[in-house]
């Protein structure tokens, strides 16, 4: 017990929050009686908002896995030393994932539309400047630098929008998702043979088709985290972030309750603000 509390006081001091010193940790004892419900993958998508957010992590891990890996394997079709491309972009992911640390504080809705835009910028200005050698190199290292910590910014999001229940369930897949994105991305260099700039058309409609679908999805930033399916449901709603008129939906308009319904709810709300209080 006094090593995880070494552990509670160790993440607590990285976190900068204080750990009372009068915690202590008393062991649970197994109880026979107890039949926890245990989950499964169908439970991602139970909910008519958990599986709308099912189907924008789909697009999501999907096609940030495709255009990562698609510009990792489209080195060869950059022009210079395939080995010198190679150490570059390889330092620029160094350096984009220290750099996320700090980018990801201001918002996961925000960083992650970030990275969709500036990688469909990059790719297709590299459209225009094929014959520009160092023009398409620095684009490339823009494109490699914004996409590689959007893999981080998406398993953080995922994280905090999915209830406690099914969390791991819905890292676990999301991840293999990605690995489909990953084992399409080999074949989109070699469409160089139909057009030389069709790699990074793909490239940029794929990045401008996870922008609009990150549009979607709710920030969880400094919120706290959902740690049931039903509160999930409530707390992150997907709807469009636009400010356009096509896109604004007025909120639904709760009719207040009858007397005879006063005690349930009265429960119910007592419940919710001990869940996220």
């Amino acid at each position: 017990m006094d090593k995880v509390l070494k552990y509670f006081r160790y993440s607590a001091k990285i976190n900068g929050k204080h750990m009372p010193a009068s915690i202590r940790i008393a062991p649970v004892e197994d109880d026979p009686n107890n039949t926890q419900k245990s989950h499964s993958v169908l439970d991602l998508g139970r909910t008519p908002n958990l599986r709308k957010l099912g189907v924008v992590f789909i697009f999501l891990w999907f096609i940030v896995s495709m255009v990562y890996f698609g510009m990792t394997y489209n080195v060869n079709n950059l022009p210079g030393s395939i080995y010198i491309n190679n150490a570059i972009l390889g330092g620029v992911e160094l350096a984009a994932n220290a750099v996320a640390i700090w980018i990801i504080k201001l918002g996961r809705r925000p960083a992650i539309v970030g990275s969709f835009a500036m990688a469909a910028a990059s790719m297709l200005a590299i459209c225009f400047a094929q014959q520009s050698y160092w023009g398409v190199i620095i684009l490339a290292i823009i494109g490699k630098f914004v996409i590689t910590p959007c893999f981080s910014y998406i398993y953080v999001a995922t994280m905090e929008l999915y209830p406690t229940q099914v969390r791991v369930l819905a890292l676990g897949a999301g991840s293999a998702l990605a690995r489909l994105g990953g084992a399409v991305a080999p074949f989109i260099p070699f469409t160089y043979t139909v057009w030389d700039e069709l790699p990074y058309i793909i490239f940029t409609v794929a990045s401008v088709i996870g922008m609009l679908f990150a549009l979607l999805l709710p920030e969880s930033l400094g919120r706290p985290l959902p740690d049931s399916i039903a509160s999930a449901e409530k707390m992150n709603v997907i709807t469009c972030h636009l400010r356009c008129s096509c896109c604004r939906k007025r909120a639904p308009v709760r009719a207040p309750a009858d007397s005879s319904r006063d005690d349930r709810n009265d429960t119910s709300d007592d419940s919710d603000s001990q869940v996220f209080g």
